[in-house]
């Protein structure tokens, strides 16, 4: 059963949060698919990967450089599975049905983007899927929710 979690940005910039999450499921042994919407993206994601911390680094690759396979985390545009991925964290509101072979989907997503994140929230509730929204407060840190309190 695939597992959803939707983080809602509301104070950091998608570049300097993500690198914390990657930290998080990377630890946790997960292989990752960061999903982005354009080429743009995977650009600034991956400056921003190899920039977010002075001491820290996650291995990464993209189809520009890297050996997918050799990388645990993967960025890219398209739904491919060339690193083996058991999580995939989208950056847009991409219909589940396409990343069911997934353990894990995570939409990662800031405040201007909320409406699009809502209405796709809506859709996998029906399904009973195990979905967790997390929004950060004003400091940063994350606070699960109820999206009926949004």
């Amino acid at each position: 059963m695939v597992q959803v979690r939707f983080y809602q940005l509301t104070s950091t910039a998608i570049g300097k949060a993500l690198p914390k999450l990657l930290e998080k499921i990377h630890e946790q042994g997960q292989r990752i698919l960061v999903l982005c919407k354009s080429e743009e993206e995977v650009k600034s994601l991956n400056a921003s990967l190899w920039t977010y911390h002075p001491t820290s680094f996650l291995p990464h690759g993209t189809e520009k450089e890297g050996v997918p396979e050799e990388q645990p985390i993967w960025l890219s545009t398209k739904i491919d599975m060339l690193n083996e991925p058991t999580a995939c964290v989208t950056t847009f509101p991409k219909d589940l049905k396409e990343l069911s072979s997934f353990q894990t989907v995570i939409y990662f997503f800031e405040e201007a983007q909320k409406e699009g994140f809502v209405s796709l929230w809506k859709e996998i509730q029906k399904t009973k899927k195990d979905t967790i929204l997390w929004v950060q407060d004003p400091k940063g840190a994350w606070v699960k929710k109820n999206l009926k309190e949004e």
